[in-house]
Parts: structure tokens; C-alpha cells; sequence
């Protein structure tokens, strides 16, 4: 075997760590989209979740995000727990 040969299966095998790791916008929505149906019930789809540093945004109806604000510490709990507490700071 080449040396060219051995650096790009060093290489390789050091990437091969990180093709599991999930990117952190995937991880936060596929959490929240969890979260939001334990808490309410109601599946809520990922197209109307939007990222913004440590803040989601929701694009939903006046009355889902009124029940939201009266629900909206034990959201940041339950996703604090599943993302341990580094990704989601507040829901609006």
C-alpha cells in the first residue's frame, strides 16, 4: 500500500467518527416535534418549525400559540431534558 494510500484511510477512518453525529437544526426540530405531541396531543410538522440561534419559531395558527404561552416552561423543560439543556433557550 501507497503512502497516499495510507493517509486517505487514516483519513477515512477518522471522518467514519462523524457520520452519525445529526446536524443540530435536525436534532432540535425532530426533538421539539416530539416534545409538542406529548404535550399537546397534536402532531406538529417540521416545516412550520423555524431555528434561529437558541430560539424556535413557530408558524401556526393565533389559538396553538396562545395554548403554547400557557405551556411554554414545561416545553423548554421537556426540551431541555432531551437536548441536554444546550440548544433551546425560547419558543415564540
Amino acid at each position: 500500500m501507497s503512502e497516499e494510500e495510507k493517509k486517505f484511510n487514516n483519513l477515512d477512518a477518522f471522518l467514519e467518527k462523524f457520520r452519525h453525529i445529526v446536524p443540530r437544526e435536525i436534532l432540535v426540530k425532530e426533538s421539539f416535534t416530539q416534545v409538542f405531541y406529548e404535550v399537546f396531543d397534536i402532531p406538529l410538522h417540521k416545516d412550520h418549525i423555524e431555528i434561529r440561534g437558541k430560539v424556535i419559531f413557530l408558524t401556526i395558527s393565533p389559538l396553538m400559540k396562545q395554548e403554547i404561552l400557557y405551556k411554554k416552561e414545561i416545553l423548554l423543560e421537556k426540551m431541555r431534558d432531551k437536548t441536554n439543556g444546550v440548544f433551546v433557550e425560547d419558543i415564540r
